[in-house]
Parts: structure tokens; C-alpha cells; sequence
């Protein structure tokens, strides 16, 4: 495999771990909000999407996904 192509499968790999990580963010944001017959604040929602992006190293090793 060329490093192009492991590069590009990098890239994808990380934009799916993303996408799947947003996306359970967001089932359980309506699952709360369903048990507990509330919605969240912005600022709650904010410290959720904050503490999700900070592990975002764990996957890019501190790259900004947003620039590849």
C-alpha cells in the first residue's frame, strides 16, 4: 500500500471514529432527555462537545482533523 493511500485510510479511519463518537453523543443526549423529562442546557451540551473533543488526541495524536 502506498503511503498515499495509508494516509487517506488514516484520514478516514479517524473522520469515522468522529463521526460515530458525535453520533452517540447525540443518542445519549436524547435518551437523557427522555428519562428525565428535561433538556439540556446549551452550557451543559457545551461541556459535553468539549469533553468529547479533548480526546480527540487519543485518535489524531494531537492533529487537527478539521485541516487534513
Amino acid at each position: 500500500m502506498s503511503s498515499t493511500s495509508s494516509e487517506h485510510l488514516c484520514r478516514y479511519t479517524k473522520f469515522s471514529i468522529f463521526t460515530h463518537v458525535f453520533e452517540n453523543l447525540k443518542i445519549l443526549t436524547l435518551q437523557t432527555q427522555r428519562l428525565t423529562g428535561k433538556t439540556m442546557t446549551s452550557e451543559k451540551m457545551q461541556q459535553k462537545i468539549n469533553l468529547t473533543l479533548n480526546k480527540k488526541s487519543i485518535f489524531s495524536n494531537g492533529h487537527d482533523l478539521t485541516n487534513d
